[in-house]
């Protein structure tokens, strides 16, 4: 009876080794078809990127209301994320998270050197214009008063090409602002005018305007990835009738 009771326990012991190592290779197998990084998954499920390495490992498992989430990102069923045999294929290859870091400590060091010169531009001009042109009614310290702006306009573009979409916004009222800034620093003391404080309003308009563009991209992104892992599972289910149907 003991004996008996000892295989059974084995038995179930290799079972679940089998279905850990299974969920361990299939985890790592849908993310490198969604073509996602450790990172990038870590941060959709507010974890850190060491969790997903655990898991990738085999040193632990996600519980069912994670490995749920996993498979709506990935695009397949909680079945299939636990059940389904890769081993006869061909291995995806991925840009490891190492690779992926390196790249991205390149892009913002490209981004500081870039505002880097921007600065230094400034400061050649400023000096330029305080030998040729010695005036003291002349304000040539408004050359780093439009840097500023300029700065902003700088890291906007970069962010575009490989930034954080949710920073456009930040930086977009930080271009608006500045500029209403630095026109009312230009115009005021020239003028003596307290109109020109009326340019605040505009800066105020385009702010609102800004909050609700970001609002309508991020629901339009929202739409657009339910609609790709609708179509996703749609072409699961297709190549599962294939491999039926052969």
């Amino acid at each position: 009876m003991k004996l008996t009771t000892y295989v059974i326990k084995y038995i179930d012991m290799i079972n679940e080794q089998e279905l850990r190592n299974r969920i361990t290779k299939n985890i790592i197998y849908y993310r490198k078809k969604a073509g996602m990084t450790q990172m990038e998954v870590a941060n959709l499920l507010s974890y850190s990127d060491k969790a997903i390495s655990k898991w990738e490992r085999g040193l632990g498992l996600p519980d069912i209301t994670v490995l749920a989430q996993l498979a709506d990102l990935y695009g397949v069923t909680i079945s299939e994320l636990c059940e389904a045999d890769h081993d006869g294929e061909k291995p995806i290859k991925e840009v490891d998270d190492e690779t992926q870091k390196i790249i991205e400590k390149r892009h913002q060091l490209i981004t500081y050197i870039s505002v880097g010169l921007l600065w230094l531009m400034s400061t050649i001009l400023f000096f330029i214009f305080k030998m040729i042109f010695d005036n003291p009614h002349l304000k040539f310290y408004l050359i780093f008063i439009y840097s500023i702006p300029a700065t902003f306009i700088d890291l906007l573009v970069f962010n575009l090409l490989w930034g954080k979409a949710k920073l456009n916004g930040v930086y977009e009222s930080l271009i608006s602002w500045t500029i209403a800034a630095s026109l009312i620093l230009t115009i005021y003391p020239a003028l003596d005018n307290p109109n020109i404080f009326y340019v605040l309003l505009v800066a105020l308009t385009f702010q609102a305007l800004v909050i609700l563009w970001n609002i309508l991209l991020n629901t339009g992104r929202i739409f657009k990835n339910r609609f790709v892992r609708r179509n996703r599972r749609r072409q699961r289910k297709q190549d599962r009738r294939k491999r039926r149907g052969k």
